[in-house]
């Protein structure tokens, strides 16, 4: 079905294929369904005279909604060749879903070829919009002037709402030419309905032009459309030369003022339709300018020779389908017009502007920045103007890169987008601490996509940013063409901030980003390693793997974040259906650092307002006892030995403290019993966290003098894997830290909505 909506009509009264039908016979008609004169399935329903002259009939009642435009297709058949039959297909609309008061009649007249047989001429399309008050319509098939002898056939019969072009200015005739060619005019040339389209679901019919002879064959709208200065118009056809390549076709916007004279400077394209049989989208993309209302959308194949032929379809006039809140043009957002200047830098030439139709909700228009990589390497394909920028604002970075596998799972595209920042000059103020890559695969034929997005804070002394996509075309990949669509740069909440602390030994996540879904289904946090493997980032309800999303923001202190490193996060919202909706990649930061590497932190992973620092004062030394016995035999001069996994290591740490304070809080952390975390800087004989569970402890004063502060503990400890459980409280956010900054209740009250805003913000 070239129609993308369902039909209104149940399958027993489009197509007869069930052998009955509720279709009412007018006078002079007999009705009967029949095969072996079908047009789809088997069979068809005929029309018989009784008399010669007019035969009719009336489908059973659909309900409509006034104000909605609808499409009806009839096929009719003939059965014999015989000249002078006129065909009219009726739409009636009524104010009731049965009975009530016709509104009156939609009608399409045709004038039958004096042929046999189901010719698509003969063929009755009606587009008109449903009247006020509307709640039901019938179709009406006549055919007048039929000799006894003869009869006639209908299937396939179609009503439906038709197919809109969202934001289309044109009226669904005008673009689709599915009743007829009514919304445009020619010079130098015939134009015609003609049986065919250049897209799926597109309709049945396109129009044809036939030059009169060589040259500008002028194609224009028969009525103008209102426009509002300042807005972007686009405005397209899609267009198919079928006999000879056309190397210009001129599409264009005029500009009218309230008495109809041509203002401003149009907008204006030349493109080459080749005889390929393809569709090819002609773009025209312009501002209206000061005093325009209107806005004609032309389109001018320059012929060769007479009768040479043009067809285009799903034609659009309206505005640019630009993001409200995009600081870019359309055509930087799209391509669809000219090639902005963008910059390769990389293993790549200048991008081009490549067409792609792939109809998906994360693809604009009919084309693309188009980025053949030649080598592999990074390729960084940069916007040459550059945006103004205020400092302090947030602005967001996106776009989405498509890419074709030939079902090859190697066809990878790895993508990211990033912001840098620019003085007034145009000097670099500011480079981007751009997120991780992001990647995708398509182990089917066709296209896959990778969206990705960034957020940036615009710096003190920055002007302007740069919106930069970066390639990385790993050797591995089998992707040969990239392209980009969908860039985006707009002002922006922050999606996250991520604060490591030193003091503290942590990096702090908070994520303001809510996905699609909303706060509903659940979410996992993971800490990216350096080396690139994983590891589940502990909250207050434990490890947060697919916990229940419930609230915003999102609050993570992670305490067990290894020193010395560089780490990124990497959050995943899932639906309620368990299927993964949005991610959210954060940037590289540093991990925390300890300015003094003979001071380790020990740690409390569960309660982190344990956690303090501490001097080792000598290297870890381990045990590790053996797990095996061995058994004397009767008979046997040597024993049996019996072993298992050697166990964990054991050792006696010493570590000292020097001022009462500390001591205290090592105390504390030992007094809980919990396991612990020893961190350290790399390099300092403890990789990555090691966790211990401590045994036995002493503390000895390091001096003679009671009153000089310092002391020796000895503590005992086995090796453990990472506890299990969740974060209670924070380092940051204790209950002390409240009392000292609010003298009352009230005053906390005040100043926060939740808990949440608390941890927040202390």
């Amino acid at each position: 079905m070239a129609y993308s909506n369902p039909n209104l009509l149940s399958d027993v009264n489009s197509g007869f294929e069930s052998g009955t039908h509720t279709w009412t016979a007018g006078s002079n008609t007999t009705l009967s369904v029949v095969a072996g004169q079908n047009l789809g399935g088997t069979q068809s329903l005929r029309l018989t005279p009784t008399a010669a002259g007019t035969v009719t009939a009336t489908s059973p009642r659909v309900l409509v909604t006034a104000g909605t435009t609808y499409v009806v297709r009839m096929p009719i058949r003939t059965s014999a060749a015989t000249a002078g039959k006129v065909f009219t297909a009726r739409i009636t609309w009524y104010n009731a879903a049965s009975g009530g008061t016709s509104l009156g009649n939609s009608d399409a007249v045709v004038a039958v070829t004096a042929q046999s047989g189901w010719w698509l001429a003969n063929y009755g399309y009606v587009v008109a919009n449903a009247p006020a008050g509307a709640l039901s319509a019938a179709l009406v098939v006549t055919v007048a002037n039929v000799p006894l002898a003869e009869y006639v056939n209908i299937d396939d019969v179609y009503v439906a709402p038709a197919s809109l072009i969202a934001g289309n200015l044109l009226s669904y005739n005008t673009s689709s030419m599915e009743q007829d060619v009514s919304g445009w005019a020619i010079t130098n040339g015939t134009l015609t309905k003609w049986g065919g389209n250049l897209l799926t679901n597109s309709g049945y019919n396109l129009a044809a032009a036939s030059s009169t002879a060589a040259g500008d064959v002028y194609i224009r709208l028969a009525a103008t459309v209102p426009v509002t200065p300042g807005v972007e118009y686009l405005g397209y056809v899609w267009a198919s030369s079928p006999t000879s390549t056309l190397d210009s076709v001129l599409v264009g916007l005029r500009w009218y003022d309230s008495g109809g004279a041509q203002v401003g400077t149009g907008a204006e394209r030349s493109w080459s339709v080749a005889a390929d049989g393809l569709g090819h989208r002609l773009n025209a993309v312009g501002v209206a300018p000061a005093g325009a209302v209107s806005c004609r959308l032309y389109v001018r194949p320059q012929t060769t020779a007479a009768a040479q032929s043009f067809y285009f379809d799903h034609a659009f006039l309206g505005a640019a389908p630009n993001a409200a809140s995009n600081m870019l043009t359309y055509d930087e957002f799209s391509t669809e017009m000219t090639l902005p200047a963008w910059t390769v830098d990389g293993p790549a030439p200048a991008p081009t502007q490549a067409p792609l139709y792939l109809s998906h909700p994360l693809q604009d228009g009919g084309y693309t920045l188009g980025v053949t990589p030649t080598a592999p390497g990074l390729i960084s394909v940069s916007l040459d103007r550059l945006i103004p920028a205020t400092p302090g604002q947030t602005y967001k970075a996106s776009s989405t890169v498509w890419f074709y596998s030939n079902s090859d799972p190697n066809a990878i595209a790895t993508a990211r987008v990033r912001l840098d920042w620019y003085d007034p000059s145009g000097v670099l103020v500011l480079a981007a601490n751009p997120p991780p890559f992001y990647s995708n695969s398509s182990a089917v034929t066709g296209y896959g996509g990778v969206s990705v997005w960034s957020t940036g804070k615009a710096p003190t002394g920055a002007a302007f940013g740069k919106f930069t996509v970066e390639l990385m075309h790993t050797p591995a990949t089998t992707v040969t063409a990239y392209y980009i669509d969908n860039n985006q740069w707009a002002l922006s909440d922050p999606a996250y901030e991520l604060v490591v602390s030193d003091a503290a030994g942590l990096a702090s996540l908070s994520v303001f980003a809510v996905p699609g879904q909303g706060v509903t289904g659940t979410y996992t946090l993971r800490r990216v390693h350096q080396d690139g493997h994983m590891s589940p980032v502990r909250g207050y309800v434990g490890d947060l793997t697919r916990v229940p999303f419930t609230q915003s923001p999102i609050v993570v202190e992670d305490y067990e974040a290894p020193m010395g490193e560089t780490v990124w996060y990497n959050l995943e919202w899932f639906n309620g259906a368990g299927t993964k909706t949005e991610t959210l990649a954060t940037g590289v930061v540093s991990s925390p650092i300890l300015a003094d590497p003979d001071y380790v932190w020990l740690k409390s992973p569960g309660i982190p307002a344990l956690n303090t620092r501490v001097l080792m004062e000598s290297a870890i030394k381990w045990s590790r006892a053996a797990r095996s016995t061995t058994l004397d035999i009767v008979g046997r001069t040597n024993p049996v030995s019996i072993s298992s996994k050697r166990a964990g290591g054991t050792s006696s740490l010493s570590v000292l403290v020097w001022d009462t304070s500390a001591h205290e809080q090592l105390n504390a952390l030992l007094d809980s019993g919990l396991p612990a975390l020893i961190q350290a800087m790399p390099g300092y004989g403890v990789d990555g966290n090691l966790y211990l569970a401590v045994g036995d402890v002493d503390s000895d004063p390091v001096m003679d003098a009671a009153n000089v502060p310092g002391w020796r503990w000895t503590l005992n400890v086995t090796k453990i894997d990472r506890p299990s459980g969740g974060v209670q409280g924070s380092a940051l956010a204790t209950w002390q830290t409240i009392l000292d900054g609010y003298a009352t209740w009230a005053d906390v009250y005040e100043a926060f909505d939740t808990w949440a805003d608390v941890l927040l913000t202390e």
